[in-house]
């Protein structure tokens, strides 16, 4: 990876972590660390850097996870969904609600930057490098923010949204 790439994705996570982050947690989300067991995932620290944010509605758990490129380029998107109360049932283990993580349930979407095509928050092909243009997608993100809060108060899905998670075969037996 570039040096160039390196200083736009610090710059990227600086730039969440001051304005992104900043808008779930005026809503009531609470930032989480990963668990001692993520910690220890090189790649899982890599892709989710800010752990998970989390806010309780009523018996349920809404859960955000801004989940940034794996190999170090500056892009990220926002995965979303809610735990109920019983937690989650996988085939091979129950997931308490407050240790679930978005790709595990079954009530969760993923907001991406485009309405037609879903791609990540990220530099465009031919958009110049630079700080302004990481500040741009972020800014992009925040202004999208309200469709992931109208999903949480009102189960409307934003057209930037796209379903996410463990997918579940109902058996008929």
């Amino acid at each position: 990876m570039s040096k160039k790439s390196t200083n736009l994705r610090a710059f990227l996570l600086q730039d969440i972590k001051s304005r992104l982050l900043s808008v779930f947690t005026s809503n009531g989300f609470e930032i989480f660390c990963l668990s001692p067991e993520e910690e220890k995932s090189a790649e899982i620290k890599k892709a989710f850097p800010f752990g998970r944010l989390k806010r309780r509605n009523g018996e349920k758990l809404e859960i955000v996870e801004i989940q940034l490129d794996k190999h170090g380029k500056a892009s990220f998107v926002i995965n979303f969904g809610v735990a109920p109360k019983e937690g989650v049932f996988l085939p091979w283990a129950h997931i308490d609600q407050n240790n679930a993580d978005v790709s595990a349930l079954n009530d969760a979407y993923r907001l991406y930057s485009q309405s037609i095509w879903p791609s990540w928050f990220e530099l465009g092909l031919f958009s110049e490098k630079n700080a302004e243009n990481v500040e741009k997608i972020v800014t992009k993100a925040i202004n999208l923010y309200p469709e992931i809060e109208a999903w949480f108060s009102k189960n409307i899905v934003g057209k930037h949204m796209r379903k996410f998670g463990f997918v579940r075969v109902e058996s008929n037996e």
